[in-house]
């Protein structure tokens, strides 16, 4: 059984279990998903501009996480809560999975960080815009 749990503390131990880099900043929110009680996925998001934000994303190896669910509270919070136009993420430019995952929800690539990666790979800057969104619960009709 799948479900959300909203405790920063929790989103923040999971993604940083699975991103070590990734730090506390103020004024952030998140959530994690549990499976029969087991952190899978989490998402923080923070630096809420009123016109972007950004989000920390990590999930279990084999994808079970991402489901409809997550998808609807992931996307929903930035562009339906708070109203932004662009979501935006670092992502290491070897994570085939996720940019492909970007890519199938309408997401672009805005730039690339040669060698930022802890292990010495490039890094992206991918973007999910409001407008360009093909999940259809939020697609622009």
């Amino acid at each position: 059984m799948f479900e959300l749990d909203y405790n920063l503390d929790a989103a923040y131990g999971y993604v940083q279990s699975q991103q070590p880099g990734v730090f506390r900043v103020q004024g952030a929110t998140g959530f994690c998903m549990r499976r029969n009680g087991q952190p899978i996925a989490g998402a923080v998001f923070y630096d809420y501009t009123g016109r972007s934000m950004w989000v920390h994303t990590a999930g279990s190896p084999g994808g079970h996480w991402l489901n409809r669910r997550f998808l609807q509270a992931y996307l929903s919070y930035p562009f339906v809560a708070c109203g932004v136009s662009c979501l935006r993420g670092f992502v290491h430019a070897g994570n085939e999975r996720m940019l492909k995952l970007i890519a199938h929800l309408g997401g672009e690539i805005e730039a690339t960080l040669k060698g930022a990666a802890a292990d010495g790979g490039d890094m992206v800057i991918a973007a999910l815009w409001k407008e360009k969104l093909t999940y259809e619960p939020l697609a622009q009709k």
